[in-house]
């Protein structure tokens, strides 16, 4: 998505050549939000279970020996269950730069569930305009395309894992729980479980959401309607002016 919505960013103008990846991050992010209020605001959701096994491996794979760098951990081989109860105490001492961000509950990144975020504050109240789902990645970037009023919407893809090449992940993370990590993982992950409407059960990888939270969500992409309707006729009357 960063990859191709990069042409489309005109926030991130000044910042091109490092590309999305560097720019929407932390302090930067919140940077962004509070300088364009107005702009079009969504994100894609993961499924907890999922998503924290794939930090895990990536993890483990990009571990550093080098104490500057973002990956550095003083245990190199973290089995899950531990990495697990690293996460879950936040035992920063023993976590690498990318643990400590990548861990976090997905609703810290959402500024729905935020007035501040990073430590800064949020200049107002917002709230996404669309949440997609990783679960139905190209269903829902192509929902995304529509909003944007996007014609091509291939997403194309980056930074595969070779575990994805072979077996996709949402066929092969269940093998690495038993009910003691699911315990650890769930109370790490209890607000993201509840609020972005996924299931304790970890053989349901995607479930409809509650009718209160479809409701809230057919509302948040009827006010967004809405906000378009307006500029649109906002930019005829000023046409009409001049």
């Amino acid at each position: 998505m960063e990859v191709f919505l990069k042409d489309y960013a005109d926030a991130s103008s000044a910042n091109s050549e490092e590309g999305l990846e560097h720019f929407f991050k932390r302090h930067a992010l919140v940077a962004v939000l509070n300088a364009y209020p107005n702009y079009f605001i969504f994100t894609f959701v993961r499924n907890p279970y999922e998503r924290f096994v794939s930090a895990w491996k990536h993890s483990i794979r990009a571990y550093s020996t080098d104490e500057s760098s973002y990956f550095y951990r003083k245990e190199k081989n973290l089995s899950l269950k531990e990495y697990a109860y690293l996460v879950r105490e936040r035992d920063l001492k023993r976590l690498s730069g990318f643990d400590k961000y990548h861990s976090l509950p997905q609703i810290k990144f959402i500024p729905d569930f935020n007035t501040k975020m990073f430590g800064r504050e949020l200049k107002q109240n917002m709230t996404c305009d669309f949440i997609g789902r990783f679960e139905n990645l190209e269903d829902d970037f192509a929902k995304l395309c529509s909003c944007l009023q996007i014609n091509t919407c291939v997403l194309p893809r980056y930074m595969v894992s070779p575990e994805q090449e072979s077996e996709p992940m949402v066929k092969s993370y269940k093998k690495y729980y038993d009910p003691e990590l699911l315990r650890v993982v769930e109370d790490i992950y209890d607000e993201d479980f509840k609020r972005l409407g996924y299931s304790y059960d970890l053989n349901r990888n995607e479930r409809m959401l509650r009718p209160r939270e479809q409701a809230i969500l057919r509302t948040k992409m009827v006010m967004g309607d809405i906000r378009k309707g307006i500029r649109k006729i906002q930019l005829k009357v000023r046409s009409g002016w001049q």
